[in-house]
């Protein structure tokens, strides 16, 4: 093995342990995000939907077409509203809420008493609202809403990752099969990819062969559902910041109802959060293997070692 193929493999290593760090970091990273903006109560933090009984296991009030239903506690609201001045009326100020640690949405509390449970306290916080009035059943006022260029830009970039997946695993293929380290005899660049599924033979290239088909479906899954989530995520900022139906077909005695755009905004910011990492963890894996010279790329070429 000449010098320069040696340096070439450490150079390797240590750009895959660089790589799988860099994985590990960027997983966490977008996780502890997640988690942070649920328990900082972020916008849609803890947003529940209305149910024709009262119940979590009822049926959703609304529609695909206008939207769907959002359950506000009378005892507390994350969603400030307040009219127009009128002198001699006082607004009604509800404290935010809260997901306790039984999943249940109560008034947030800030302190503890002696026996550890939580108490009434002073609440201090940035008020998040947006500088105009929102419009029922409208994208005006709506910066996070699933058509604005947020919701559109993050969806088309995990479709093209998804489409990028799929080109991936197809050259993937090809490559294997050029590849005379995945081959175990009578190797010729010449053959296809079907000829060398066919012979008995080759178990390295075969066994690659369908890891390479495995990884391409979930990777492409993974990046659909991802601009899915992605929409979700956004519905769920717009209607944490005041989205707004007419009251057609939910009850003609509310003229503006809050309501979700798509039935995925109760998912924990943590969820969207994980459904990203995931995504995109995943999507690495190759690479690694390429890195840590388990594997080739379509680039590969064999390089004469110099005696």
């Amino acid at each position: 093995m000449s010098q320069q193929s040696t340096k070439k493999q450490s150079l390797e290593k240590v750009r895959t342990f660089f790589g799988s760090l860099i994985v590990v970091t960027s997983i966490v990273t977008l996780i502890a995000l997640g988690y942070s903006m649920d328990d900082a109560n972020f916008p849609g933090a803890n947003m529940a939907f209305e149910t024709t009984d009262g119940t979590p296991e009822g049926e959703l009030l609304g529609n695909g077409e206008s939207g769907w239903a959002v359950s506000l506690p009378d005892t507390c609201s994350n969603i400030y509203i307040r009219p127009a001045t009128v002198e001699g009326v006082t607004p009604v100020d509800k404290p935010p809420c809260y997901t306790n640690a039984d999943g249940e949405v109560v008034p947030l509390q800030t302190e503890k008493d002696a026996t550890d449970k939580p108490k009434n306290g002073p609440i201090r916080g940035w008020v998040v609202s947006n500088s105009c009035v929102k419009v029922a059943d409208t994208d005006i006022c709506a910066p996070f809403a699933g058509a604005s260029v947020l919701g559109v830009a993050g969806s088309m970039t995990f479709s093209l990752l998804a489409l990028q997946a799929i080109l991936y695993g197809v050259h993937t293929a090809l490559a294997l099969n050029d590849d005379p380290r995945t081959n175990d005899d009578n190797f010729s660049s010449e053959t296809t990819v079907y000829e060398t599924l066919g012979k008995k033979s080759h178990l390295k290239f075969k066994t690659l062969f369908i890891l390479n088909i495995v990884w391409t479906m979930l990777s492409c899954f993974l990046f659909v559902w991802s601009a899915v989530a992605w929409q979700g995520m956004c519905d769920k900022l717009d209607t944490g910041l005041g989205r707004v139906v007419d009251r057609t077909p939910f009850s003609k005695e509310i003229s503006n109802l809050n309501a979700c755009a798509t039935n995925y905004c109760t998912i924990p910011f943590s969820g969207f959060m994980w459904s990203y990492a995931v995504s995109l963890m995943f999507y690495t894996i190759p690479r690694i293997l390429i890195l840590s010279g388990f594997t080739s790329d379509a680039s590969y070429k064999e390089v004469p070692s110099s005696v």
